[in-house]
């Protein structure tokens, strides 16, 4: 699935995508919903189902919240200790059912995300 610039969802076939009655090749143009795209402000989002080796995004699942794979450790919950001042060493010690990589992998996720919101609203 993808979206054009002027925001109209497409779904692929083959390579190709739908429109209206008639087929076109995939061009510049079109956004897949769920790889990485740079944006007007030189941001670049994540990949929605894995944003990073560790991590999945799984609808139905914690509301599609991002999450340690294998878990219910949301990015979020992390990323809000972090701010709060907790070391990250004592976040591996609170979740021992994550690796230290996978809470490495969640809190650069949530920078990367903290960081495109800053720019879009810059």
């Amino acid at each position: 699935m993808s979206v054009d610039r002027a925001g109209d969802l497409h779904v692929d076939a083959n390579g190709t995508q739908e429109v209206g009655s008639r087929q076109r090749l995939l061009d510049e143009d079109m956004v897949d919903l769920l790889r990485p795209f740079a944006t007007a402000q030189k941001t670049r989002g994540p990949d929605l189902h894995q944003p990073r080796p560790q991590l999945r995004i799984v609808p139905g699942k914690l509301g599609g919240e991002p999450h340690i794979r294998r878990t219910r450790l949301e990015t979020q919950a992390l990323a809000a200790l972090a701010r709060r001042g907790v070391e990250q060493d004592k976040i591996y010690r609170l979740y021992p059912i994550a690796t230290q990589e996978a809470i490495d992998q969640a809190l650069d996720l949530e920078r990367q995300l903290h960081r495109n919101l800053s720019a879009a609203a810059a």
